[in-house]
């Protein structure tokens, strides 16, 4: 009796494990199908003006890629940045190599699904010479100023701004070869972000943008609007006979550039020449005395577009 009981106990006990085994094989095959480890198929590095651009391909999507320094021949390697675009960019001054430099650089692809690859193939580089950004950017009343050693000709500067927080290459692009500018366009109370770049040479190509200088605008600048308050005061001679008027006007935009014409009454405003200036007063002498005069004025845009022509302001001197 004893034997069949134990027997009975050793078929039930080995009929659970079977069970719990086929459970736990079932669990293993549910969770733990290994997925390939991932692979840097291919890397290349190239030189391009002042970036270094980045080329990789993997056996499946990699969710980022880390570049690594290589030392003594891929013996040890030192990081340097994480990246999700393919292919990537670095700035070369912004890395700290200088002309010469002989770089080698691996790859590893990073697989949240699975395990990250190893490192690439070593990809090596030579650094030729390359465009050095400017130094010392501020931007004070509107104006941005900035430092640089440029002396090549036909170099030049490329300022570019936009609200704070903008992405560079969605921003307003100033060109200048002065290292300041009094060209960008502020609205009264906006926060900005200003950044510039240097363009060298047609080989070297530009340098990295340094910034941002964020600037509070107190004021409007070189906003588009069309003139306002336009009126006239009559100018006299020594011998206090009138001769002319002086024609002022506001702009609430803070432009600084306009054009404008005096024509004879009930003329259009591109009935004679018309004039340009760069401020908000103009004078004209030798006027007839009791004639009627029509006076225009608009403001020119920074993109060489104008607003529309304000007018006619009456103008007679009298007498």
């Amino acid at each position: 009796m004893k034997k069949m009981f134990k027997n009975q106990f050793k078929t039930k006990l080995f009929s659970c494990l079977t069970v719990l085994l086929l459970i736990f094989s079932g669990c293993s095959k549910d969770n733990g199908d290994a997925v390939p480890a991932i692979t840097v198929n291919n890397f290349s590095v190239v030189q391009e003006g002042s970036m270094l651009r980045f080329n990789y391909s993997t056996s499946s999507p990699a969710d980022a890629v880390q570049l690594y320094k290589s030392e003594n021949g891929g013996s040890s390697y030192s990081f340097i940045e994480q990246s999700i675009e393919n292919p990537f960019y670095l700035s070369i001054e912004d890395l700290g190599y200088n002309k010469g430099d002989v770089i080698s650089f691996s790859l590893k692809a990073i697989y949240a699904k699975g395990q990250n690859s190893n490192y690439s193939r070593l990809a090596t580089i030579t650094i030729n010479g390359f465009c050095s950004s400017p130094s010392n950017l501020t931007v004070n009343n509107g104006n941005v100023f900035w430092s640089s050693s440029l002396t090549v000709q036909n170099s030049y500067y490329q300022v570019q701004y936009g609200q704070q927080g903008f992405t560079i290459g969605n921003g307003t692009v100033v060109t200048t070869n002065d290292t300041s500018t009094g060209e960008l366009s502020f609205m009264a109370s906006q926060v900005y972000d200003v950044y510039v770049r240097s363009f060298c040479s047609d080989s070297q190509q530009f340098s990295a943008w340094i910034g941002p200088v964020s600037y509070f605008a107190t004021t409007n600048q070189n906003v588009c609007t069309p003139p306002t308050n336009v009126g006239y005061s009559i100018e006299y001679n020594f011998f206090g006979e009138a001769v002319g008027a002086i024609i002022t006007w506001s702009d609430t935009g803070n432009n600084g550039d306009y054009e404008y014409n005096l024509v004879e009454d009930n003329q259009s405003p591109t009935s004679n020449a018309v004039e340009s200036g760069i401020g908000n007063t103009v004078t004209y002498l030798q006027m007839y005395q009791n004639t009627e005069y029509d006076f225009y004025v608009r403001t020119k845009c920074l993109n060489g577009t104008f607003t529309n022509w304000v007018g006619p302001l009456n103008v007679n001197i009298g007498f």
